[in-house]
């Protein structure tokens, strides 16, 4: 599912002529089915489709110091739109030459793959996480896993809330404070807006998911920081997802959480769960 190496099945895929239906393997199929979901439940707030539009703001290949022009970005947005996939069993075919980046959802997917891998070994208790995405299952020596939602801080690390999870449970985060370039003052982050083809500017900072897989709570992780903060609650509540939400409002960090979220707070410091 890899978009950076040349051979993976994903590049192969894409390789293929418009129109033809490609058979894939499981895994690959599974990541396309769920991702249209997604896709569908966030009215295209999750756009896999977006590949030209990374590339272009710097964000796969050759990092960008200043931002692309409007005529640049909206040549790159013509060439977007998620509804051009279709998916059939372990079939897909593209009806229009879109370039696919899974880097939203795979994480995510691995998680849960390796999962059902040590579940399959007879494994109960365990934390498995890459990239910020994880699941837990059982206990950590008999009591609750306890992991850490990080304080979205370019410059240092350090723990904004602290969570307990109960038996198998999956949390993803997605934020804009990691990975972004700065110009002429203004912060310019790597999730794009597949309405505007920008970088999303919503004033949230930082998502977390809570849902019963990881590849869910990695998609709809990114899909919230586009949404902003009274979309994406409704939308959870909708779906039963848990959702711990930290927003810049008039230079000040406020936290957002579901009340289900905030039943796990290892010490709450959140004065207005929602």
């Amino acid at each position: 599912m890899s978009s950076w190496k040349d051979d993976s099945e994903l590049n192969n895929f894409l390789a293929q002529p418009v129109g033809s239906w490609i058979e894939l393997s499981p895994d690959l199929a599974t990541v396309l089915s769920q991702s249209k979901q997604v896709y569908q439940h966030t009215r295209g707030a999750f756009d896999p489709s977006l590949g030209p539009l990374i590339r272009l703001w710097g964000f796969q290949g050759e990092r960008r110091e200043t931002p692309p022009t409007s005529e640049k970005v909206a040549a790159a947005l013509a060439h977007t739109g998620f509804d051009m996939l279709e998916v059939r069993g372990n079939s897909a075919r593209r009806l229009e030459p879109i370039e696919i980046n899974l880097s939203a959802i795979a994480k995510g997917y691995a998680v849960d793959a390796l999962g059902t891998l040590l579940r399959s070994q007879g494994m109960e208790n365990f934390l498995i996480e890459i990239g910020g995405e994880l699941i837990t299952s059982g206990t950590r020596f008999g009591e609750l896993w306890k992991v850490a939602i990080e304080t979205p801080d370019s410059d240092q690390r350090a723990v904004q809330q602290l969570v307990h999870l109960q038996g198998a449970e999956a949390l993803a985060t997605s934020g804009n404070y990691r990975n972004y370039f700065e110009s002429g003052g203004k912060r310019y982050q790597h999730i794009i807006d597949p309405t505007t083809g920008y970088p999303g500017d919503t004033g949230v900072v930082s998502v977390s998911v809570l849902a019963p897989d990881c590849a869910t709570a990695d998609a709809y992780a990114t899909a919230f920081m586009l949404l902003g903060e009274q979309e994406s609650f409704a939308l959870a509540s909708r779906l039963g997802l848990e959702v711990i939400m930290l927003l810049q409002q008039q230079g000040e960090l406020v936290t957002r959480a579901t009340q289900g979220f905030t039943h796990r707070f290892v010490a709450s410091e959140i004065s207005s769960p929602l």
